[in-house]
């Protein structure tokens, strides 16, 4: 018996969600103090998982973001078993 496939996934889609979510990530904690990075993983981590980072999450996602930029967690993320996604 063959199932139906209903949806899909395109490598186009699959490469826009991340940058997406950064953007969104970005605008939504967007400021000009020294805490900004904290706060975008903070944030980036509660949207995608539902839940804020542990202490040890959130050292090593900021030391990410310092390194390689906000897009690189949002990749991460994305790609977690904990990523939450919506029917």
């Amino acid at each position: 018996r063959r199932h139906t496939r209903y949806g899909t996934v395109t490598g186009v889609q699959t490469c826009a969600l991340p940058i997406s979510f950064a953007a969104r990530v970005a605008r939504e904690t967007a400021s000009g103090d020294g805490e900004a990075v904290e706060r975008q993983v903070r944030q980036a981590v509660l949207l995608a998982t539902g839940r804020p980072p542990t202490d040890e999450e959130q050292a090593d996602a900021s030391a990410l973001v310092r390194a390689h930029g906000l897009a690189a967690l949002c990749r991460l993320l994305v790609n977690t078993g904990d990523f939450v996604t919506l029917p």
